[in-house]
């Protein structure tokens, strides 16, 4: 005779199941690949950074300063949040 199990082994049982199935969708989707972001707000900051940086770069060429563009760039963020 087949002893038949209590309903809170078989409640045990199917949360069991759900957990494995929740840890293997998360085994799936954590390999994905991240598409770069669209265009917004701090985008358009950076561009600006990037562009001051630049310019900063080119007047340190000229000037024959030493120096490199990590400096040219904190420079350019700290120019831009005077």
């Amino acid at each position: 005779m087949p002893v038949e199990k209590k309903p809170a082994q078989k409640a045990a049982k199917k949360a069991t199941k759900k957990i494995a199935l929740k840890k293997k969708a998360k085994k799936k989707s954590s390999s994905k690949i991240n598409s770069p972001k669209a265009q917004g707000v701090n985008d358009s900051l950076t561009g600006k950074i990037g562009e001051v940086a630049y310019f900063l770069y080119l007047k340190r060429e000229a000037a024959g300063v030493f120096g490199t563009a990590e400096g040219d760039w904190l420079e350019a963020e700290n120019l831009l949040n005077q």
